[in-house]
């Protein structure tokens, strides 16, 4: 159906809903409306318009959100049927954009059609989804059990799992919808079906549940780990001696190995070392999390380093847990000799499946630390690797703050606590201080009292957002010692902020050029106010991220105080660790051990004494997964992971 022009008042709101044009473009694009009738052909008038500070590529990507919000329905379909359930213009754009980058070709078809899709996107609960979806669906419609079943599997997914027990999914969806379990069983054999978002398998008297791209996602990873140790590999990898020589033999071999050691026993020097062994005429990519850790790697290794998302030339979203599509393309098209990835106990699942998929002529080397806190997203692929019989180099000897420093010390006693149970009792001394507080607000006052002491390049780390202590509360009480003109302002210029979401066009490289942003990018905000609010991220490249006022509280937070978990896979000279007694569940020892570890030199401990001793007893969970079964059942021929009939 064609659809007639909106008004310029209409065309402006909505462009101001579209994500990545913010509110300085879309009030300069009003202008251009208004002179240049941009309705006619957005493309082609935007191409030739000139605008300061916006590049071809940005103009372009806004010619197209133009253009399709013109010339379809998908926008206005959608927001016709979810707004009288609730749904605001930015959230009925954002829902557009999420399922989009989900594969979903046309979002309004696809949620008339079953509206219990919005269960894909991890922001909506089911209470919203299930409301909306009673107004558009028979009492009795099938597609509501089926909902269940995925609200059940997702949720459980999003803490960390890659799949689920078939009995709690049924159970948590029995809760969920008030449906006869006995229904909700037959009903899950039929979503799991060859084209259901759900897959089963049979794991010995066990069935597990998973959403269809994680089950293909562990079988990937598994079978060309199994394809690598059982069938061995013949690379072009030199020789050496020592610790380095031991990793090249068994690269040769299978082409898979791993570097495992806690923090100061020297992989990244050993690392360094492999890289000067292979010498220039074998390339080599050397992987991070992060761009902020890309770039510390890189000057300790003296190689250029990259960060895994950008070298897969992977859009962001395109390792979401339930995204099917988006496979991404390296960016050097020449196969490298060597892949090694540090911090590799950051992977995820969805991640290590796109670099083993990639990596179908090269060696790969895994860097890390087992002992850490798993992803934050699903699965725990380093550690199920090593378990399943993953040649791996292990360090123990301590180097880093050889001279007196307490920090790797105390990590190590934090790793005794947790192997024996037992009651952890730490070191004090000038690399690591520590200062008894009872309540809740003497940590939050002396944990910002050391921060303000110690200076801004501290880190303040936390092990949970709300509450006294948490993220919230010391991200406000430091903002006002060290960005104190910022007043009542969401973002102002100095704030220390971090990216909290994955987007394909919020964020230009200095070419103007559109580049992704990603969760765990941080940056600092350089410029705030009635419009946009402009970030300067870190990287291997730095990039300009541009963001509407909407947009930058649901896609930004402040970063002087983060979670310990939004700290994996970065480095700081000095950490704060806040521990109020209201957080005790959630300082497990992995969770301290993390946190110790991410300073280089000196920590400072504030909490509650009790707390801290008893970290020893209390573990994170282990994660629900079946890449140690799969590996194992190919490498002993074993039948016991046969795929799970669905007609019983």
């Amino acid at each position: 159906m064609a659809s007639t022009a909106p008004s310029v008042t209409e065309m402006t709101a909505a462009l101001r809903s579209v994500p990545g044009i913010g509110g300085k473009l879309a009030d300069r694009l009003a202008a251009a409306i208004r002179d240049t009738g941009v309705f006619a052909d957005p493309a082609k008038t935007l191409t030739r318009l000139s605008l300061p500070g916006f590049g071809p590529a940005r103009l372009g990507a806004a010619a197209q959100a133009i253009e399709a919000w013109v010339r379809s329905e998908s926008f206005r379909q959608l927001r016709a049927v979810l707004q009288p359930a609730g749904f605001g213009p930015i959230e009925v754009s954002r829902i557009v954009a999420g399922m989009r980058d989900l594969g979903v070709e046309n979002p309004a078809e696809a949620v008339l059609a079953n509206p219990y899709d919005l269960l894909l996107l991890d922001w909506l609960t089911w209470k919203q989804v299930d409301g909306f979806a009673r107004t558009r669906l028979p009492a009795a419609d099938e597609r509501r059990a089926a909902g269940a079943l995925c609200a059940a599997t997702y949720s459980l997914v999003r803490r960390g799992h890659t799949c689920v027990p078939r009995g709690k999914v049924v159970a948590i969806a029995a809760k969920l919808a008030s449906v006869d379990m006995d229904h909700l069983g037959r009903m899950l054999n039929q979503v799991a079906g060859n084209d259901g978002r759900l897959r089963q398998e049979r794991f010995g008297e066990r069935i597990a549940v998973y959403p269809r791209p994680l089950f293909f996602a562990e079988r990937l990873i598994a079978a060309v780990a199994a394809r690598r140790l059982n069938s061995g590999w013949s690379a072009d990898l030199p020789e050496g001696a020592g610790d380095a020589g031991a990793v090249l033999a068994a690269l040769r071999r299978t082409g898979l190995c791993a570097i495992t050691g806690p923090a100061g026993t020297g992989k990244t020097s050993l690392v360094r070392e492999i890289l000067r062994l292979l010498g220039p005429s074998r390339e080599a990519a050397l992987l991070a999390p992060t761009g902020k850790a890309a770039r510390v790697l890189a000057q300790r290794c003296d190689h250029e380093a990259d960060t895994v998302h950008h070298w897969l030339g992977l859009a962001p979203d395109a390792t979401h847990p339930l995204l099917d599509s988006g496979r991404g393309t390296p960016s050097d098209g020449q196969a490298p000799t060597l892949i090694v990835v540090d911090e590799a106990s950051v992977l995820d699942v969805p991640l290590a499946a796109r670099l083993f998929a990639q990596a179908t002529d090269s060696a790969i080397l895994l860097v890390g630390d087992p002992h850490q806190l798993p992803p934050v997203g699903p699965g725990q692929p380093l550690r199920d690797l090593i378990r399943a019989g993953l040649p791996q180099v292990q360090l123990t000897t301590i180097y880093r703050q050889r001279t007196g420093g307490l920090v790797l010390e105390n990590a190590h006693r934090v790793l005794a606590a947790g192997e024996s149970g037992g009651p952890l009792e730490l070191r004090a001394g000038s690399a690591f201080d520590i200062h008894p507080a009872a309540t809740g607000a003497e940590v939050q006052r002396l944990a910002v009292e050391r921060a303000v002491a110690l200076g801004p390049e501290v880190q303040v780390l936390t092990a949970q957002k709300a509450g006294i202590g948490g993220l919230h509360a010391l991200n406000a009480d430091l903002r006002s010692h060290w960005n104190a003109g910022a007043g009542a302002a969401a973002f102002h210029p100095g704030d220390r902020v971090i990216c909290t979401r994955n987007s394909r066009v919020h964020g230009t490289d200095p070419d103007g050029r559109l580049v992704g942003l990603y969760n765990g990018m941080g940056g600092e905000v350089v410029a705030a106010g009635d419009g946009d609010v402009e970030v300067r991220f870190d990287g291997p490249v730095p990039v300009r991220g541009e963001f509407q006022p909407d947009e930058a509280e649901d896609m930004l937070e402040l970063a002087w105080a983060l979670t310990v978990h939004r700290a994996q896979g970065s480095e700081w000279p000095g950490v704060i660790l806040a521990i109020p007694p209201e957080h005790s569940a959630m300082w497990t020892w992995q969770l301290l051990y993390t946190a110790i570890t991410r300073a280089r030199e000196h920590v400072c401990l504030v909490g509650d004494l009790d707390v801290i001793r008893g970290v020893g007893a209390r573990s994170s969970v282990d994660r629900e997964g079946h890449i140690v079964d799969r590996i194992r059942a190919a490498l002993h021929q074993d039948r016991r992971a046969a795929p799970l009939r669905t007609d019983f």
